[in-house]
């Protein structure tokens, strides 16, 4: 859903970082939960939403994202 904060991306991404949620840009935080797809450059998120995943995070995001599948298992 969609929710209206007083807070920055930055603060919210401190206050979430620990609950499996990461930022793949500078302007999204994604719940990992909810990605039902992943490519380089972008997360289809299982809501159908498309959220594009930076060029300079994408080397990091890919890892975060696959340790987040590791210990998923």
């Amino acid at each position: 859903g969609n929710y209206n904060a007083t807070y920055s991306l930055k603060e919210l991404y401190e206050k979430f970082s620990k609950n499996n949620f990461e930022s793949p840009h500078k302007s999204f935080i994604v719940n990992m939960e909810y990605i039902d797809e992943y490519k380089r450059n972008e997360v289809k998120l299982k809501s159908g939403k498309i959220v594009p995943v930076a060029y300079k995070r994408q080397t990091e995001f890919r890892k975060i994202f696959w340790n987040y599948l590791k210990r998923r298992k």
